[in-house]
């Protein structure tokens, strides 16, 4: 069984009384439990929305997104959200974090919400942080962190909290070569290591290498020549 599959997915938008303009039109994916897809396309092509989709946080305007055989339209709000708590981790470009927390605890939230003491989770959070590069702000307020260091965060907790899915919205952006090439290798080396599956929005090619298939959305449709690539 898929753990994540879009049935002729389509997704519209209405702004300010304004024709609906279809976003996602026709969309059907399927990503089996351990498997990781690239999705690019350009600008506007809908890769966000696909990733809302998928998370549940958008419902299609025709089709289904199941996960893990279950229609997400289907799964009773409340339910839906212990999912993405524990089972669907989001790492998007504009990362909420808790500005009352410092970066260490925003990180551990998953950790904390599931009952582990906060000596452990704290424990747990630095070695995280630091192998993400963001130690020296364990104990900052988030509002002192840069887009790339939420990212970071971002995939801090996400990673601390073992979700099934990964989805991520350009999660190495605004990083230096090194440090992005470091993200990378770490990231898919945790996913492969346990089994997980993932979906990253991305242009660099080095995402795309390393990920089982390489998936572009075009005017809101997958292009006809999305293949896998050379591994």
């Amino acid at each position: 069984m898929a753990l994540l599959e879009f049935q002729q997915v389509r997704r519209d938008f209405e702004v300010d009384g304004a024709p609906a303009r279809t976003v996602l039109d026709g969309i059907d994916l399927r990503l089996e439990p351990g498997r990781t897809i690239a999705l690019t396309g350009r600008s506007g092509a809908g890769k966000t929305t696909l990733l809302y989709l998928a998370a549940g946080l958008l419902r299609p305007t025709s089709g289904r997104v199941l996960f893990d055989g279950r229609p997400l339209g289907e799964i009773p709000a409340d339910e839906l959200a212990l999912v993405r708590r524990r089972r669907i981790g989001l790492v998007f470009q504009n990362n909420l974090s808790l500005s009352a927390l410092p970066v260490w605890e925003n990180a551990a939230l998953p950790l904390l919400l599931e009952g582990q003491t906060a000596a452990k989770s704290k424990a747990a959070s630095i070695e995280m942080l630091e192998r993400l590069g963001l130690a020296d702000y364990a104990d900052r307020p988030t509002t002192v962190l840069s887009g790339g260091q939420r990212r970071r965060l971002g995939l801090a907790r996400c990673i601390l909290g073992r979700p099934d899915l990964l989805l991520a919205d350009e999660p190495t952006a605004d990083l230096d070569e090194v440090t992005a090439a470091d993200i990378e290798r770490f990231m898919f080396e945790w996913l492969t290591a346990n089994g997980h599956s993932a979906i990253i929005v991305t242009h660099f090619e080095s995402i795309e290498r390393a990920a089982d298939q390489v998936l572009r959305l075009e005017n809101g449709m997958l292009a006809p020549n999305s293949k896998s690539p050379s591994r």
